[in-house]
């Protein structure tokens, strides 16, 4: 259900996600494993409906950008996300706090360009 939030401009799925984790009593690191582990059968549906429309689209060289993209996109998410663990593990406590002053500093400006 939480995930569903994503389908909201400017709602992230994995944050959504890990707020869940949080609210069912999950530590830090266990809801952010969760939360990636949760999008791996997002990627491959999406991976399941797009790469045949690679072999179709006719466009030279498409196919091997993509999964280009798609290795490096895969090693990067890798390394962000054993940083991320690596992070959790020593700031249990006060782990989130960086994401949420980020949070709530952006959601400021946007409001503030909102309304003026």
């Amino acid at each position: 259900m939480f995930q569903s939030l994503a389908l909201v401009p400017g709602f992230s799925r994995s944050g959504a996600s890990m707020t869940a984790g949080f609210m069912a009593g999950l530590k830090h690191e266990e809801a952010a494993r969760f939360s990636m582990l949760l999008a791996t059968p997002i990627i491959i549906g999406a991976s399941l409906l797009e790469i045949p429309k690679l072999f179709k689209s006719g466009v030279h060289g498409l196919l091997q950008m993509s999964l280009a993209g798609g290795l490096l996109a895969g090693i990067f998410a890798y390394i962000s996300v054993w940083i991320l663990m690596r992070w959790f593990k020593k700031n249990e406590i006060s782990a989130m706090r960086p994401f949420a002053y980020y949070c709530w500093l952006v959601g400021g400006i946007i409001l503030l360009t909102r309304i003026v």
